[in-house]
């Protein structure tokens, strides 16, 4: 019983995204491969007492929406180890964001190379006017909206919601 025929011992872990990219999470050097009950890298032909008939030696982590660079976590300052006084990367925070297909962020603009390259997010726009406004102003200066309301629908009266006055009838 050799780990080639083993379910437990895994050649790849892999990420899938929605846009089709595939991020290759731990890849095991040729002829070896990863054994779950050990938990170390194993020669094919190395057998264990903990065998388990299986074939698929690829573990697919997880199906993410959107892109790799669309998702990430934080983690401690690769420059500065979390110190942060100082750091450039971190803008003294001591914590950047790590990103699934392997950028390191950094907090001066908090933006993937990615992000630059579709531009700028767009600006909000005011409910009542529909001008550009900046999102820490309290009141649109063109027509005195508060800038933090949301736009609803107008309202419906019940007696309006007939057979022969409704939309979908």
């Amino acid at each position: 019983m050799e780990c080639a025929t083993c379910r437990k011992w895994l050649c790849q872990r892999v990420t899938d995204y929605e846009d089709g990219t595939r991020i290759v999470n731990l890849q095991t050097a040729e002829g070896k491969g990863h054994c779950e009950v050990l938990n170390h890298e194993t020669p094919v032909d190395f057998g264990c007492n903990r065998y388990v008939e299986g074939h698929e030696h690829v573990e697919i982590m997880g199906k993410k929406p959107g892109s790799p660079w669309h998702h990430s976590q934080w983690g401690t300052c690769p420059d500065c180890q979390s110190v942060g006084y100082g750091c450039r990367r971190c803008a003294g925070t001591g914590r950047v964001l790590y990103y699934d297909d392997g950028y390191v962020g950094e907090e001066q603009t908090r933006r993937h190379p990615n992000e630059a390259k579709i531009g700028p997010p767009p600006k909000p726009k005011c409910v009542g006017c529909d001008r550009d406004i900046d999102p820490s102003w309290v009141a649109c200066p063109h027509c005195g909206v508060s800038t933090n309301q949301v736009k609803v629908s107008d309202p419906v009266r019940v007696s309006d919601l007939n057979a022969s006055n409704h939309p979908r009838a």
